[in-house]
């Protein structure tokens, strides 16, 4: 019988936390000629264009006061950073995101880059450090009252935890985290992954009668195109963890049919 098993990477960006979307489309008052070049920069944020690309949408940016996007230009430059392991550049452009997310109170951007610091060193096994910085963005967020902070640190300690192999501690911060979502924020751009985590360490905890439920709710609040593969994901991940690769083959090839012949998306052996 032939065991399907699922690998999801850094390549597949939609359900990453490393790389957690920036929903820059659902601003009614963007420039189209500056969301058209956003749009290209999402495509060649792995590449080294993408430096002297987010210098360009930063000054589109600014041309029409458009503080977001000028903070989106920005976290493009970071994410190939991190994704490059280029440490000191990573933090300088960091701190000039958290800097300018400040100055013109974006919060969302503001606690995105810092989940992107955070979630460097948890990959880097810098597990002190991550655990150091997700305290401190966990207090600053919950004095400030902030939904978005709160989000970001929920998920980020479920991600932590997952790392250092304690999938009870990550899925209670799941829990945590959809239902501080649904209650508060159930439009959020990310909803999707936080479903597919919880998919995820359910199935490592081998909680399997809980799932079903779980990827009922998620189909109900995630509607967009793109979060629906994430649901599918977490429903192929839930087929082949309890031994049906059958129920999971439609769900797979929803996947790798969006997502074409990406090796890292889906593999099987004998």
């Amino acid at each position: 019988m032939k065991h399907f098993l699922i690998f999801l990477s850094l390549v597949l960006v939609s359900f990453s936390t490393f790389a957690q979307k920036q929903d820059i489309d659902g601003v009614k008052d963007i420039d189209p000629e500056v969301l058209a070049y956003y749009k290209k920069c999402e495509q060649n944020k792995k590449l080294p264009i993408i430096i002297p690309m987010s210098d360009t949408l930063m000054k589109m940016a600014d041309r029409t006061n458009d503080h977001r996007t000028h903070c989106a230009a920005l976290c493009e430059r970071a994410y190939y950073y991190y994704r490059h392991d280029i440490q000191d550049s990573a933090e300088l452009v960091t701190n000039e995101v958290k800097r300018y997310a400040r100055k013109y109170n974006s919060p969302k951007h503001y606690y995105w880059i810092w989940n992107m610091q955070i979630d460097y060193l948890s990959l880097k096994h810098y597990y002190q450090s991550a655990l150091e910085q997700l305290q401190l963005m966990y207090e600053e967020a919950k004095e400030e009252n902030s939904e978005e902070g709160l989000v970001q640190s929920y998920y980020s300690l479920s991600k932590t935890y997952e790392r250092l192999g304690n999938y009870k501690q990550a899925y209670s911060y799941d829990s945590l985290l959809l239902d501080f979502s649904i209650k508060n924020v159930p439009e959020t751009y990310n909803l999707d992954s936080y479903f597919r985590h919880s998919v995820d360490m359910l199935c490592k905890l081998k909680r399997y009668d809980e799932i079903p439920a779980i990827i009922k709710l998620g189909r109900n609040y995630c509607k967009r195109e793109s979060q629906g593969y994430a649901m599918d994901c977490a429903e192929a991940n839930y087929y082949l963890a309890i031994n049906q690769p059958r129920s999971a083959e439609p769900f797979v090839r929803n996947i790798e049919y969006a997502f074409g012949n990406r090796p890292t998306a889906f593999q099987y052996t004998k």
